[in-house]
């Protein structure tokens, strides 16, 4: 028997008895093949990264963290479905985006956002000034309130105040319980992304906040950060990916999921049918990601394919699935 005690991938170690046991949703590994031939014959889109500031590194660190952890719900789950919108510099943007530039906006008018003193404290009265847009406040306002307030106190008690003295500690992904994401999610409970899988009554973890700051960190141009094993992150589990997956053919909705999707009913956090998608989005991505890899010239890691998932999701002519949550 091996000595050792920890699991080899957390995540994908956790998802497995989610696949074998799903009754939702279902990986069409034919279709995977197929699209993964297709995939590595084409060019690997780049992400651009231009929409951060251009700050000092320390600073540019400090505002990835904040930005991805209020990285959630930007769209009210009732009709007529507005999404958070923000005008900045004559352009208009929503969703993320929105988020990003109300951040760069605060930045501008010389608000605090980048001292955790200042977040530690932080009140929905002063949040609202920020985090209002042209049509809209931001939903979960209270909820991203709550987050930006827990994030100041710990980097202001454990950190002097600066997430980049977090990134000191480690250049891995996971690393027996020492690894940045398991640091992330365990110092910031906000981060802790897990479910309780009903049919099974297992654990899983899914770190997608976590993980997405991380991979953006490594390849944004403007930062020397870097992942040792960052081919060992998994896709960034949410709404857009499982569209994506859905609309080549790679997942399969049971009639009943699809009919919920499809008519934009909400599915509960953490219902079999919500932890079933994302357990699937992951898996999938995974292998297709290896196969992937048996054709393409260059090798392609998750975050890349994540990236080039979430731009064909924007093909789809489907919804995606609703689930009112802070992980995603």
């Amino acid at each position: 028997m091996s000595r050792k005690t920890f699991t080899v991938h957390p995540i994908l170690d956790d998802i497995k008895r989610v696949v074998i046991e799903s009754s939702n949703v279902r990986t069409n590994l034919e279709r995977l093949k197929e699209v993964a031939q297709k995939i590595a014959e084409q060019p690997c889109p780049q992400r651009d990264y231009s929409f951060y500031p251009d700050l000092d590194e320390n600073d540019l660190v400090q505002f990835a963290f904040i930005l991805h952890s209020i990285n959630f719900q930007f769209t009210e789950f009732q009709k007529p479905w507005r999404s958070f919108k923000v005008e900045y510099e004559g352009g208009e943007y929503n969703g993320f985006f929105g988020l990003v530039y109300s951040l760069r906006k605060a930045l501008d008018q010389n608000t605090p956002i980048l001292k955790a003193n200042y977040l530690a404290y932080l009140t929905e009265e002063e949040a609202r000034q920020f985090l209002t847009g042209k049509n809209i406040a931001i939903p979960m306002l209270t909820e991203r309130v709550f987050i930006l307030s827990e994030i100041g106190k710990v980097l202001a008690e454990k950190y002097d105040g600066r997430f980049s003295n977090l990134l000191k500690l480690s250049n891995k992904v996971f690393n027996c319980g020492k690894g940045l994401v398991e640091k992330i999610v365990t110092t910031f409970p906000s981060f802790n992304d897990i479910r309780i899988y009903k049919p099974t009554g297992n654990v899983v973890r899914f770190y997608k906040r976590a993980q997405l700051l991380l991979s953006d960190l490594h390849y944004n141009p403007k930062c020397s950060f870097e992942l040792k094993d960052i081919d060992r992150l998994t896709v960034f589990s949410d709404y857009r990916l499982p569209q994506a997956l859905r609309h080549i053919g790679i997942l399969e909705y049971s009639r009943e999921l699809a009919m919920k999707v499809d008519s934009k009913i909400p599915l509960p956090e953490g219902s079999d049918e919500e932890v079933e998608i994302r357990a699937h989005t992951i898996y999938a991505s995974n292998l297709l990601c290896k196969e992937i890899n048996k054709y393409a010239e260059k090798p392609m890691t998750t975050s890349m394919l994540d990236f080039c998932l979430w731009l064909e999701a924007k093909k789809s002519e489907k919804p995606h699935h609703l689930t009112k949550t802070t992980h995603y």
